[in-house]
C-alpha cells in the first residue's frame, strides 16, 4: 500500500490547474470565438455538450427464492439469476401484479405511428434532413403495414405508453426507423430488417408492467435500490409479445430481451458477450442511447460521431461504423465543409497543451487507483466495479491510442503548426479538440464510477485502502470538477 500512497502523492505533487483560458472553447460553447463552427450547415448545429456518462448499477438479482415447478430451488435470494431463473421470477410478478388498461382503447395505426414520427424529427436539429437523406419513411412504412396485423395486442399496449410517456413511445418509434435503416445498411437479411423494426417499436412495452414509480423513470435517473426491480422491465417486453403475438415473432423477444445488454459485457440484465447477442440487439441498444443522446440530453449529430467513436466497444464496430457511414455522409451532402473549422491563436495552443497535461494527470490518477479498488471490493456484491473501471481504462487506452493522443508531445506541436495553410491547421485544431472532449468524457465516467466505488469501501474497507482510493478520487475530481461545471451552467 505503501507505494500506492507515494503513486498518489507523486501525481498530487505534479498537479496543476485547470486551463486559464475560457473553458468554453474546449467544450464547444457558441458563445466561443476562438471555435466556433464556421461554414457547418445551419441544420446540423453546433457542438453542444459532452456525451454524459452512464450509470453502473449491476447484474439482477433474485429478490426471494426461486423455485422450479418440482420444487427444486434454482436461485436463492440474492444471487445473480440466469435467463430461465429470470423468466420465471418476471412471470410471477405479472400474475401478482396483472396490468391495469384501458380494455376500451383502440391499437395505434400505421398512419398515427408515422404522423408522430414526423413530429419527433422535428425536435432534435438537422434529424429531419438526416431521415429524408436516408430514405425517408417509405420503406418503414411498407415494413409497418405488412407486419403489424400479426400483432394487435402489441399496437393497443403502444397506445397506452403513447398516453402514459410521451418519451418512452417517442424512442420506440425512433428505435424502430433507425433499426431498420441500420440493418439495411449492413446488409442483413430481410428477416432481420423486420425484427429490428419490429423489436424497436415494441422494446418499451415492458415498462408497462412496472412499478409506477420505475414506470418512466429514466434509465439514467434510477436510484441504485431502484435498479434491481427496475432491470425486470426487458423481461416483461419479452413475455408480453411472446404471449401475446404471433409466433413469427419469436425471434423479435429475443432481442427485446437483450436491449440493454452490450457488446463489452457491460449491459443488464445478465452482462452477455458479444458471441451471445443477436445483430439487431447491438442496433437496437445503440438506437437506445442515441436516442437518449440525441431527445433527452441535447446533442446533436456532428457529436454523434464523437459519442460512437468513444462508445464503440459498447455497441461493436459493425454497428457503431455503420451509423458513423451514416452521418458522415449526410454532413458531407449538406456542406462540404461541415466540418467545423476552428481558428488558431497562441492561446488556444497553450490551453490545449493544458488540458493535455491534465488529461495525462488523469491518465496516471486512474492506472493507480485499480488496484486498490480491486481489493477493498474483493469478495463483496460491488466487486463488479472493479471490472468497470478496468474495462472502462482499456477503453480510454485504446480510444488514446486510435485518436492520435499518444502523449503531450502531439499537443505541443501545435505551436509550430501556425506555419500551415489556414485550412488544414484549422482542421488539425478541430480534431485535436473532438479528441480532448472525447477523453474528458470517459474520465467522467471514471469519475462517477469511483465514487460509487468510494461508497462501498466506506462501509467494508481498511483504513488504508480506504485513505489511498480517497486521495487518488479527490486528484480525479478536482482535475474534472472545472469542465462538469462548465456543462452544468450552459456553458456548452
Amino acid at each position: 500500500m505503501e507505494a500506492h500512497r507515494n503513486s498518489a502523492a507523486l501525481v498530487m505533487k505534479s498537479s496543476v490547474t485547470a486551463p486559464d483560458l475560457d473553458i468554453n472553447d474546449l467544450l464547444g460553447s457558441a458563445r466561443s470565438a476562438s471555435i466556433t463552427p464556421k461554414n457547418i450547415a445551419s441544420d446540423l448545429g453546433s457542438t453542444v455538450m459532452l456525451p454524459p456518462a452512464r450509470c453502473f448499477k449491476g447484474r439482477l438479482l433474485a429478490d426471494q427464492n426461486i423455485f422450479s415447478s418440482n420444487g427444486t430451488c434454482l436461485a436463492k435470494m440474492g444471487q445473480v439469476l440466469d435467463v430461465s431463473s429470470a423468466e420465471l421470477m418476471a412471470e410471477k410478478k405479472m400474475e401478482e401484479n396483472p396490468l391495469n388498461l384501458d380494455q376500451s382503447k383502440v391499437g395505434l395505426k400505421t398512419k398515427r405511428l408515422l404522423a408522430d414520427f414526423q413530429c419527433l424529427i422535428k425536435k432534435a436539429p438537422g434529424f429531419e434532413r438526416f431521415v429524408d437523406s436516408n430514405g425517408g419513411t417509405s420503406r418503414w412504412q411498407k415494413t409497418l403495414a405488412e407486419l403489424l396485423p400479426v400483432y394487435d395486442d402489441g399496437l393497443v399496449y403502444l397506445a397506452h405508453l403513447r398516453d402514459y410517456s410521451a418519451g418512452s413511445y417517442e424512442q420506440s418509434l425512433f428505435c424502430s426507423w433507425l433499426g431498420g435503416v441500420l440493418a439495411q445498411s449492413m446488409q442483413l437479411s430481410q428477416d432481420k430488417v423486420k425484427y429490428s423494426v419490429m423489436a424497436g417499436l415494441f422494446h418499451q412495452l415492458g415498462r408497462l408492467h412496472l412499478p409506477e414509480a420505475l414506470r418512466f423513470i429514466a434509465e439514467n435517473h434510477c436510484e441504485s435500490e431502484q435498479w434491481n426491480d427496475f432491470q425486470y422491465h426487458v423481461i416483461y417486453g419479452k413475455l408480453l409479445v411472446k404471449k401475446a403475438g404471433d409466433v413469427s415473432l419469436q425471434a423479435v423477444t429475443e432481442i427485446i430481451a437483450q436491449q440493454g445488454e452490450y457488446a463489452n459485457s457491460l449491459g443488464y440484465p445478465f452482462s452477455l458477450k458479444l458471441s451471445e447477442l443477436h445483430k439487431e440487439s447491438m442496433l437496437l441498444s445503440l438506437s437506445r442511447d442515441l436516442y437518449q443522446f440525441l431527445f433527452v440530453d441535447g446533442g446533436t449529430l456532428p457529436d454523434c460521431l464523437l459519442f460512437l467513436q468513444l462508445h464503440e466497444a459498447r455497441f461493436g464496430q459493425e454497428a457503431s461504423w455503420a451509423m458513423q457511414r451514416k452521418i458522415k455522409l449526410f454532413q458531407s451532402e449538406c456542406n462540404d465543409d461541415a466540418i467545423s473549422a476552428c481558428l488558431y491563436s497562441e492561446e488556444m495552443a497553450d490551453y490545449l497543451i493544458e488540458t493535455s497535461i491534465v488529461l495525462a494527470q488523469l491518465h496516471a490518477s486512474t492506472s493507480l487507483i485499480i488496484q486498490p479498488i480491486r481489493r477493498g471490493l474483493k469478495n463483496t456484491d460491488k466487486a463488479y466495479l472493479a471490472a468497470h473501471l478496468l474495462n472502462l481504462l482499456h477503453q480510454i487506452d485504446d480510444y488514446k491510442n486510435n485518436s492520435g493522443i499518444v502523449d503531450i508531445e502531439l499537443v505541443a506541436g501545435i505551436d509550430f503548426m501556425k506555419h500551415e495553410e489556414a485550412e488544414t491547421l484549422n482542421g488539425e485544431i478541430y480534431q485535436i479538440i473532438q479528441r480532448q472532449r472525447g477523453l474528458l468524457t470517459l474520465f467522467a465516467e471514471v469519475d462517477f464510477l469511483v465514487e460509487n466505488a468510494l461508497k462501498s469501501l466506506e462501509a467494508s474497507s481498511k483504513q488504508e485502502v480506504l485513505l489511498d482510493v480517497k486521495n487518488l478520487y479527490d486528484l480525479i475530481h478536482d482535475a474534472l470538477e472545472p469542465f462538469k461545471s462548465a456543462v452544468k451552467n450552459g456553458a456548452c
